[in-house]
């Protein structure tokens, strides 16, 4: 379908504003660039990446799903989507895993190595222990996105039914009223983790850009379909301001982040970052003006940048194209192995 450049354009100052963020972990820079309306602003891109994924899945998914869900079609969109997150996210795994165990200022519980490499570090009913919070952390925003990839076909064939869509509307109502019924009378740390990691808790901001897309495919008229993008953009930008009101705030979400084609730099930026704070701290060197913050940040942002697309054309890319073919050539071979008749059929 052709594209929307308008979500592109929003898309790279969300990313940005993450960045900045996520910067300040270098000693000294929060002197320089710890407005809290930055700080808000970066924290909104989480949900703006959420409510996005639901979007753009159901954008380019709509006209496969809306009828039905077969478990063919089924089957090749969770593996095309698992080959989309999962290589970046096991190196990344496999880097950090050294890193920590070396670090004496790191901890690591070993029970979180089989979650991390599950996916499963933001399915975890407890905050104890927090799973969420070892290995590379912005990892838990890709458990999330695995959940949504997991459920989405169901939720837009859900949605765009007359009737069906209310069956997902109702479904989430009722899991955030019992959540809410659960959370009142839980601690802060149980509160931050439900609200702001737990993967089903999340799954509404998803549900918001499926409903935006079945919104935007729907526009019978040639105005709306007009202005779509931009008030498209706007409804984002309305939900995810919600994120300013939370106590404390997630890392940020998957994306294709800035220039990078795949996601590699959401994915590297982080242990890069984390390891420029070590090697300052161990030479006790801070950030102490602006033309040096200025310099931390570009030079940085070179850094990482290079990193993710290094990652991206050597080795994210390749491999998730490799892996796609050969999903495509096991199930050739075994419809070719189906009696004649059987294989016809299908």
């Amino acid at each position: 379908k052709r594209e929307l450049p308008s979500l592109t354009g929003i898309r790279f100052y969300a990313a940005l504003f993450i960045y900045l963020a996520h910067i300040r972990a270098i000693p000294g820079m929060k002197a320089f660039i710890g407005a809290p309306w930055l700080i808000d602003a970066g924290h909104i891109g989480v949900s703006f990446f959420f409510v996005l994924s639901g979007f753009i899945l159901t954008y380019n998914y709509a006209d496969l799903f809306r009828d039905g869900v077969s478990a063919r079609d089924y089957g090749r969109f969770v593996w095309d989507r698992l080959t989309k997150i999962y290589p970046v996210h096991f190196l990344a795994t496999v880097v950090v895993l050294p890193i920590s165990i070396l670090s004496p200022r790191l901890q690591i519980d070993w029970r979180a190595v089989p979650i991390h490499l599950g996916l499963l570090q933001c399915l975890w009913p407890s905050t104890v222990p927090s799973f969420y919070e070892q290995l590379n952390v912005p990892s838990w925003s890709i458990s999330c996105e695995w959940f949504f990839y997991v459920l989405a076909p169901v939720t837009i064939f859900l949605a765009f039914g007359h009737r069906r869509q209310w069956v997902a509307l109702a479904a989430m109502a009722a899991y955030l009223c019992g959540l809410g019924i659960m959370l009142w009378q839980g601690d802060d740390a149980t509160r931050d983790y439900f609200l702001t990691y737990f993967a089903p808790t999340r799954f509404a901001e998803f549900m918001v850009g499926v409903f935006l897309a079945r919104l935007f495919l729907n526009s019978s008229t040639a105005t709306l379909a007009r202005f779509s993008n931009w008030l498209l953009a706007l409804g984002i930008v309305l939900v995810a301001a919600a994120e300013i009101f939370r106590r404390d705030v997630a890392w940020p979400v998957p994306a294709r982040l800035l220039y990078a084609p795949g996601s590699g730099l959401f994915m590297t930026h982080e242990p890069l970052i984390r390891a420029a704070k070590g090697v300052c701290l161990y030479l006790g060197w801070s950030v102490g003006s602006w033309p040096v913050a200025l310099a931390v940040t570009l030079g940085m942002f070179a850094v990482v940048q290079t990193a993710a697309l290094l990652v991206c054309f050597l080795y994210e890319l390749p491999l998730q194209n490799r892996l796609r073919r050969l999903f495509i050539m096991r199930r050739a071979r075994g419809a070719e192995a189906l009696p004649a008749g059987i294989r016809h059929a299908t």
